[in-house]
């Protein structure tokens, strides 16, 4: 069994990689088989199509970020001051994505494609997303306010992943002072859109 379950991840990772590195549609089954010096019917015990494949990694990814909100220490502190703990939240999951370029770039360009849609549609279907960690933040605090639910938490998550991606590729610096910068971007950003919405 776990040498079953070590096949499983690294098909996984090779995906992640070859993805992040060339793009969805030009990751093929013979390329993560060659990647790994597999066969192609390796693949095909362990998910039933390249699709379910990619699928299945971004699962694993989007569990891997939403995991450092629930499971957070600052997760108690919501129901009092929700924006200073989604803060402290957001910060571990910002540090997270630019420690893991290749994730990051996986989840871009998994979002951008038409496979993130149909994981949208049967998002229920597994536990730990992203969407769902930020949202129980926001049902967990006092608050009753549009800044907390809604599209906030995609609305966050989508203006982290393009900043985090500026920093890996140089643009901005990786410090501390950039973070800072991003979430006062971010909390601008939610107040305005709040605003709309009142």
């Amino acid at each position: 069994m776990p040498r079953t379950v070590n096949t499983k991840e690294r098909l996984m990772k090779a995906a992640i990689e070859l993805t992040a590195d060339y793009g969805i549609e030009n990751v093929t089954v013979r390329r993560i088989a060659d990647m790994l010096g597999y066969s192609e019917a390796t693949l095909y015990r362990h998910f039933g199509s390249r699709d379910e494949l990619l699928t299945e990694a971004f699962i694993s990814v989007d569990s891997k970020i939403s995991s450092r909100f629930l499971d957070s220490p600052h997760l108690k502190e919501a129901s009092d001051d929700v924006m200073s703990a989604i803060h402290l939240i957001w910060h571990d999951v910002y540090r997270y994505l630019l420690d893991n370029p290749k994730e990051t770039s996986f989840l871009i360009r998994f979002r951008y494609s038409s496979l993130y849609s149909e994981v949208r549609s049967r998002r229920k279907a597994y536990d730990g997303s992203f969407d769902e960690a930020v949202a129980f933040i926001g049902s967990a605090s006092k608050a009753d306010d549009f800044t907390y639910k809604g599209f906030l938490p995609n609305y966050i998550f989508e203006l982290t992943l393009c900043f985090a991606v500026k920093v890996i590729s140089g643009v901005f610096p990786d410090t501390e002072q950039t973070a800072e910068k991003l979430w006062k971007v971010i909390t601008a950003a939610c107040q305005s859109l709040a605003a709309g919405y009142r």
